[in-house]
């Protein structure tokens, strides 16, 4: 008796981890879908987009699994890191450390005008200036508002819903103190861009 109770409590403890993360990883496994075309292509694209759709899900590491998977296809798909960047950016709870966004933009290039360079379009370095504005120097509040503005510039001329609409309207309710809990998130079809 002593044997079995010791075989269900082992079994009991090696199956604890499976159990308790399975909620975690389904959570994200329907986030919806997403347009928005990029210069890259394929595999990398795709990784991208499931990048992005998980990140509207406030699925931050889950989302830079996929942005890393994309750079590790394309090294120099500049939005990869871009939505690398943006995995570190929690306009809900103000966590603004820029250490480490900034130190995966210098991993697609070691400056601003370098990495601006590898944006193959206007409407991708419009989105790579965004962050590099979220990510630079001055009062926490500024850079948002900076971002979210040239965040609507690049997307001038786009399809509507761009996915600079979406992140813009979460940072609008995050420097509002009475907005908290006040939006709701859910999974949808998102149109991101393209003309």
């Amino acid at each position: 008796m002593k044997n079995i109770i010791k075989c269900i409590a082992l079994v009991g403890i090696l199956a604890a981890p499976f159990v308790i993360a399975t909620p975690a990883l389904a959570q994200f496994q329907n986030v919806g879908s997403i347009d928005f075309p990029t210069s890259a292509s394929g595999e990398a694209q795709q990784h991208f987009l499931r990048g992005v759709a998980i990140l509207h899900s406030f699925g931050w590491e889950q989302a830079r699994e996929q942005f890393n998977a994309a750079q590790q296809i394309d090294p120099d798909f500049a939005m990869a890191y871009w939505g690398e960047s943006l995995t570190y950016n929690h306009p809900l709870v103000s966590q603004m450390d820029a250490s480490d966004p900034s130190a995966t933009l210098a991993r697609l290039a070691p400056t601003r005008e370098a990495r601006l360079a590898k944006a193959p379009t206007p409407r991708e370095k419009g989105f790579l200036n965004a962050v590099e504005i979220l990510w630079g120097d001055g009062d926490h509040v500024d850079r948002r508002v900076g971002y979210m503005e040239a965040g609507v510039s690049a997307s001038v001329g786009y399809r509507p819903a761009s996915d600079s609409q979406v992140t813009i309207d979460v940072e609008r309710q995050s420097l509002r103190p009475d907005s908290i809990g006040a939006g709701s998130f859910r999974q949808g079809t998102w149109s991101l861009g393209g003309k």
